[in-house]
């Protein structure tokens, strides 16, 4: 399991795309902070990274309130594709230095 500072600098591995769905959809029902084990409770994946989870999650939330996930939003969320992209985008430095346009070239046009 990586550790929180991971998420800032270090490599993040690659999760679930189901797995981020499920964090997302928990979290935006029950907003605030939320430990690994709650985390580990709603993935899929027997194997489940929880911090490589929460960091691929808050990534999503980052780019959404920076707007630029605005064309792939859905009713109250995101296109399965987001998700999808999110689960395997390469975050070899953490989401330190992220640009937004690498990872909005990885999804569909909308």
């Amino acid at each position: 399991m990586l550790d929180l500072k991971s998420m800032i600098d270090g490599n993040i591995p690659a999760v679930s795309s189901l797995d981020i769905q499920r964090f997302w959809a928990m979290q935006s029902q029950h907003p605030g902070a939320i430990c690994t084990k709650a985390i580990l409770q709603v993935c899929e994946s027997e194997s489940a990274d929880p911090v490589a989870v929460g960091a691929r999650t808050m990534l999503l939330r980052t780019l959404l309130e920076q707007g630029v996930l605005e064309n792939w939003r859905e009713n109250d969320g995101l296109s399965k594709a987001v998700f999808d992209a999110a689960a395997s985008f390469p975050l070899p430095t953490g989401l330190q230095g992220l640009d937004p346009s690498e990872f909005i070239a990885l999804l569909p046009a909308s």
